[in-house]
Formats: structure tokens, C-alpha cells, sequence
């Protein structure tokens, strides 16, 4: 394989080029500008460094444990969070706000706890929905549409020709 000519320049980066690119753009020469910036390399791979980092490998889990951090506190809750939350707020009732800071800070709960049954969307948003659109969300196959494009065409045209003869008769 024979190597062209402009690719043994090695041209990387712009600090190759020392002061010529800044002199090509106060001097106004357009051409010598536009030379140089196609000689750059366009790789990003070129540009960034690659530099292996040896740090040693820390999982999150190992770090808590040998800091003694505990577990974060979880933003959505899920249906096994709802006992904690209703020990936080019994905590309050029974002993003011602090009582409901020791519970938090021990056994921490969920920031907020979506509707359950809504399959992640709102719930206002999934009241919204048709009932074939919930019964649609709640199979557990969901609908895949296997066409090609000529199968697709064919369902396309077949469907014009229904509708044309349905609004004939």
C-alpha cells in the first residue's frame, strides 16, 4: 500500500501549524487559511488523548462500605418503599420533626412516589388514554409490525382502493 504524498505531513493539530494559521487570518489570506485547515486531520481519534488511566478498580458498593456511607436515597419509589415513607411520616406525628429527620437520615425514603398501575406514564396522562390504548399497555406481548416496505405498500394501496370503493357506494 503506497502512502500519498500529504499524508506523511503528520498534520494533527493546530499547534503543528506554530503561527501561520494566525498570520493567514490577520493578513486575510483566505486561500493559505483554508489550505491549512484541510490539512488538519478531521479524526477525532487523532485529536484526543488516549492515555490509559491505571486507577484501581473501586465499585460503588466497596467505597460505601469502606467509608461506611450509606445507601443513597432512591428518587422514584417503587411498592415495597410506601412502608418507610408511612414510618416517616408516623414518625412525625409521633415525635415532631426531628423524630422525622432520625427516620429519614436512618432509613432514607423515596424523594417522590408515582402512581402505581400506570405503567410510568402520569396519571393524569394515562387517564387520558382510550381503553384499548390501556388494555394495549397492560398484554404483556406488545404489538410488533413485521413489514417490509412492499408488504407495506401492498396494505397501503389495498386500504386506498377500500376507501375509494367505500365512498363510491
Amino acid at each position: 500500500m503506497k502512502i500519498h504524498q500529504l499524508d506523511k505531513a503528520l498534520l494533527i493539530n493546530e499547534t503543528q501549524l506554530g503561527t501561520h494559521l494566525n498570520q493567514s487570518v490577520s493578513r486575510g489570506q483566505r486561500a493559505d487559511f483554508a489550505l491549512l485547515l484541510a490539512m488538519l486531520s478531521p479524526d477525532l481519534r487523532e485529536h484526543t488523548p488516549l492515555d490509559q488511566l491505571h486507577s484501581p478498580a473501586y465499585s460503588d458498593a466497596v467505597l460505601r462500605q469502606k467509608f461506611e456511607v450509606p445507601e443513597p436515597q432512591p428518587l422514584a419509589g417503587e411498592e415495597d418503599d410506601y412502608p418507610k415513607g408511612e414510618a416517616e411520616a408516623m414518625a412525625f406525628h409521633e415525635g415532631g420533626l426531628s423524630a422525622a429527620h432520625l427516620q429519614h437520615y436512618t432509613l432514607p425514603s423515596a424523594l417522590t412516589y408515582p402512581p402505581l398501575g400506570t405503567f410510568g406514564y402520569p396519571e393524569n396522562l394515562y387517564h387520558n388514554f382510550s381503553g384499548h390504548q390501556r388494555r394495549q399497555l397492560a398484554s404483556d406481548a406488545p404489538e410488533v409490525v413485521n413489514m417490509t416496505p412492499k408488504k407495506l405498500l401492498d396494505a397501503l394501496t389495498l386500504s386506498k382502493r377500500a376507501s375509494q370503493l367505500h365512498f363510491q357506494t
